[in-house]
């Protein structure tokens, strides 16, 4: 918790500038002026940033099919979390408060595949008229020197953290919010191996896989045709954060958006910004059960 300093009330008395020689001002620093005179240096820097996060796609559609595609992938998961799972379980005859910790953890790896094949099933439609895509879209491969990208990622898990924390304190919970458990943490609680099991898949390996596929494998990259590439990680990165509806956890969403932004742009593979993914859901997942 922050602490509170009081400010003295004495009034601060400022001497009588009459008794002083103001000297000439000096000139003033300007990182901007060092850019406007020095071109050459605005130019370095552009490609250091390029070299560092590669240059942008070839996206063959325009914002409206980005749009299209994001709003439906919006749509789709409120719908089938909200109201199609609920309502089919309904019309078998259970409820999910109802479940045991092992319903409840199957309820949610049926819903997280569900959301997922919808969100794959949405791409696949919308873009197929653009088809063959390039070669570097939607890649997954082994291939590449982006294990040490990825471990990299994973020294930045202690500040995303941190990131956490420094969020909380900026926008806290409000008194009056009830604190509860999720399921997640009521299995870990009652110990239940099998619920834990279930949910570390969905933690650890579906959210992962549908999450890249949609704000680094489509978004960032089909960003770049109206953007930098950097900026295109940083705007697909709200969206990212955005999209977990949870205001306490904006920031380090956003920083851990922008580091798997990065590493998938460097490789133009899925599958190092998946790994990442998984890992900080893997350790959030530990954390709990500590």
């Amino acid at each position: 918790m922050l602490s509170s300093h009081s400010l003295s009330h004495r009034p601060i008395l400022a001497p009588s500038l009459s008794k002083f020689r103001v000297p000439n001002r000096p000139p003033t620093f300007s990182l901007s002026r060092i850019f406007e005179h020095n071109p050459r240096l605005t130019k370095s820097a552009a490609d250091a940033v390029s070299r560092a996060v590669g240059s942008g796609w070839t996206v063959p559609w325009t914002a409206e099919t980005i749009l299209q595609v994001m709003l439906l992938w919006v749509a789709a998961f409120w719908f089938i979390g909200s109201w199609m799972i609920p309502f089919a379980a309904h019309m078998a005859g259970f409820s999910k408060e109802s479940l045991t910790f092992k319903g409840q953890a199957l309820f949610s790896l049926v819903t997280d595949v569900t959301e997922g094949l919808a969100g794959i099933a949405i791409l696949h439609r919308c873009l197929s008229h653009f088809h063959p895509l390039p070669s570097d879209w939607f890649k997954f491969s082994l291939r590449g020197k982006w294990l040490f990208d990825v471990a990299l990622g994973c020294l930045m898990f202690p500040f995303v953290n941190q990131l956490s924390q420094f969020n909380l304190t900026l926008l806290p919970l409000m008194p009056s919010t009830p604190v509860t458990l999720s399921s997640v943490e009521q299995s870990i609680l009652a110990r239940d191996p099998v619920a834990m099991a279930l949910y570390a898949i969905v933690v650890s390996i579906c959210a992962p896989v549908w999450e890249e596929i949609v704000f680094r494998g489509f978004l960032l990259p089909s960003l770049t045709r109206y953007m930098p590439v950097w900026s295109a990680i940083l705007v697909s990165s709200v969206a990212f954060a955005l999209a977990h509806f949870n205001v306490q956890r904006m920031l380090p969403l956003i920083f851990l958006g922008m580091v798997m932004g990065v590493v998938f742009a460097r490789s133009r593979n899925l599958l190092p910004s998946m790994l990442l993914h998984s890992l900080w859901n893997g350790f959030v997942f530990l954390d709990l059960m500590r």
